[in-house]
């Protein structure tokens, strides 16, 4: 008879059971849209966040082809900051990041990290045209500014000028008041 202790297989499997379950639920219930891509552009499985994004509901897009969602593109692999449109036809920004990795059956797949930055890049955009628009005003305040210097200093000359006819005139003169006092 031939005996063997497969304790250590046994913790081994619990161990691999256990990562098993933490990825899924991590892949399930993760904030940021996730797509599995096979060798051939068909989606395997997507996470909830990744349907909400797009507006799908997950059956109706495993077993599509990625080209659903990101006509005439190749996205294999990196970062990219995408347009794309939803289900319904609205354009949304997305943030996309994919890498290469093995399925369960070993073979190469893609997997697709999508995050919606519309109102991120509606934000930026707002904040841009608000920068540009108090840039503006302050040009405009800034010149309304040097217009006033100028004329100040017109006003300063021609009182000086003034000043000076007075001073130097050949007969006197006084200010009369409007009230009638004298200066």
């Amino acid at each position: 008879t031939f005996v063997s202790d497969i304790t250590q297989r046994k913790r081994t499997e619990e161990r691999l059971k256990q990562s098993q379950q933490q990825l899924s639920a991590t892949f399930r219930h993760a904030p940021i849209g996730m797509c599995v891509v096979n060798a051939q552009g068909i989606i395997e499985s997507v996470n909830p966040a990744f349907g909400r994004l797009y507006q799908y509901e997950e059956s109706e897009l495993s077993g599509k082809r990625i080209d659903l969602l990101f006509p005439n593109r190749d996205y294999q692999s990196g970062e990219n900051e995408l347009e794309l449109q939803d289900k319904f036809g609205r354009t949304i920004s997305v943030w996309h990041s994919s890498a290469e990795s093995k399925g369960q059956d070993g073979r190469p797949v893609h997997i697709y990290f999508d995050m919606d930055i519309t109102d991120s890049r509606r934000s930026a955009t707002n904040l841009k045209m608000a920068a540009e628009k108090l840039s503006t005003a302050n040009e405009e305040l800034y010149e309304n500014l040097r217009a006033r210097k100028r004329d100040f200093k017109r006003i300063k000359a021609s009182e000086e000028s003034l000043k000076s006819l007075i001073e130097g005139a050949p007969i006197g003169m006084c200010t009369v008041q409007s009230d009638g006092t004298i200066e």
